[in-house]
């Protein structure tokens, strides 16, 4: 039995939290939360203590005095961030998809090029990577087991519901971050990782759109530490375009070209 009543409770949520009560919840997203946390409970995973993952930073240190734990480097060799600047800085954390402004989770990814992908580096960038180690075993939801259909063209008659709340989740985990995103935007995948850290777990796995691979936000980011870091450079990073079919229209420009041309 599903813990949903309908295919658009997701929606009706984002439209609540982003658009009428954002700090006093009604009783439409207090339902919605208790249904989300029921449901997440099928969708809890474990992430073992020693479990390598990567994150990365656009940059490098222009100094030539690096420390690096107890040896410094004193040459004009280009060297990736020291250690204190691969986390996030405490109570300056900036707004995240799943943290708000001043509170610091930490982002990580599964491999190597999924963690360089999500800083989108142009040709030549320079990038800081970080491997780094958990220091716990450690619990999740799992919000990457969606239908690869979007909700548009799936029939809610036949999928469970539950998997169609679920992937309207995962996308929304899974939209990448840009400076000039409209605030209200990260609101609901907020409230929601606030739910799951309120009931215990320690972090959400979530798909990247920029990558094949998966990202990892952690509540606690000293539930990870450095062990490395490494300094690449963005040589191939590649584009690819589909059109959206059906979006397209014609200025008053273009209305006289295909007059010409019929």
């Amino acid at each position: 039995m599903s813990c949903f009543k309908e295919a658009c409770d997701y929606r009706k949520f984002e439209s609540d939290v982003k658009f009428k009560s954002r700090y006093i919840r009604n009783s439409s997203v207090e339902n919605f939360l208790s249904a989300l946390h029921s449901s997440s409970l099928s969708r809890k995973i474990s992430l073992p203590k020693d479990t390598v993952l990567w994150r990365s930073q656009l940059g490098k240190v222009e100094s030539d005095n690096v420390p690096w734990e107890e040896r410094v480097f004193h040459d004009n060799s280009p060297m990736p961030f020291p250690k204190d600047r691969m986390k996030p800085p405490k109570n300056r954390a900036l707004e995240g998809r799943a943290n708000p402004k001043g509170i610091a989770y930490l982002y990580l990814a599964m491999d190597q090029n999924t963690a360089m992908a999500e800083v989108r580096p142009f040709i030549g960038s320079e990038i800081s990577l970080g491997s780094f180690l958990t220091m716990k075993d450690l619990s999740l939801v799992d919000c990457t087991r969606q239908p690869e259909t979007t909700m548009s063209s799936i029939d809610t008659k036949k999928e469970p519901l539950d998997e169609l709340i679920w992937a309207e989740i995962g996308r929304a985990f899974s939209e990448p971050i840009t400076v000039s995103d409209y605030t209200p935007d990260y609101l609901p995948t907020q409230i929601i990782a606030e739910l799951f850290k309120n009931k215990d777990f320690d972090g959400v796995k979530y798909k990247s759109s920029l990558s094949e691979g998966c990202n990892i936000v952690l509540f606690d980011p000293n539930a990870a530490e450095m062990t490395h870091c490494f300094l690449y450079k963005a040589k191939d990073p590649k584009f690819i375009f589909e059109k959206v079919e059906g979006a397209c229209y014609a200025t008053q420009h273009g209305k006289s070209l295909n007059q010409k041309s019929t």
